[in-house]
């Protein structure tokens, strides 16, 4: 019996009981550097701040509703036109400028605030800023009185309906 002893690094157990610890540590490295260096889009700073406009959103929904206003969004096949059919309900006259609030549900990145400026035949005309990748977004035409909102799943050429939120 002249076996001869192999070197430890010969051994395939010998790296296999050093890789999975080794793996170990640096997945730990990688997550640390992840949590450190990227953003956590989902948190907000002033939440709190948040939660008590909360009553003030609820009461232009209230003032939307009030006064029977509905508009009709339409996003043109390239994704870079919107129009927007508005339908005055009870107020004296069509305001001059709309805001569109395009918000991502995820991606703050992503979102854009967007003024439509008034055009003949009750419509209002605005331009994207850059396309709108596809997904849910939260859709706020607004004003200092009132707010429609939607939430939609965004496609060019898509057709939006808006209407007051039922409280």
């Amino acid at each position: 019996m002249n076996a001869q002893a192999l070197p430890w690094y010969k051994y395939f157990i010998v790296w296999l009981v050093i890789t999975i610890p080794a793996s170990s540590v640096f997945a730990g490295i990688f997550m640390t550097y992840l949590a450190v260096n990227s953003e956590d889009g989902l948190v907000i700073d002033d939440y709190y701040k948040q939660g008590l406009a909360i009553n003030q959103n609820l009461q232009r929904d209230r003032t939307a509703a009030e006064l029977g206003l509905s508009a009709e969004l339409n996003v043109d096949a390239y994704g870079d036109m919107i129009t927007l059919t508005f339908d005055k309900g009870a107020l004296q006259q069509y305001p001059e400028q709309l805001t569109l609030h395009l918000q991502h549900a995820t991606q703050a990145d992503f979102d854009q605030i967007l003024p439509l400026v008034r055009a003949p035949n009750d419509q209002y005309i605005g331009h994207l800023t850059e396309a709108i990748r596809d997904g849910v977004w939260h859709i706020m035409l607004t004003t200092e009185q009132w707010r429609l909102v939607d939430r939609v799943h965004w496609q060019n050429g898509l057709s939006i309906s808006l209407a007051p939120q039922s409280i």
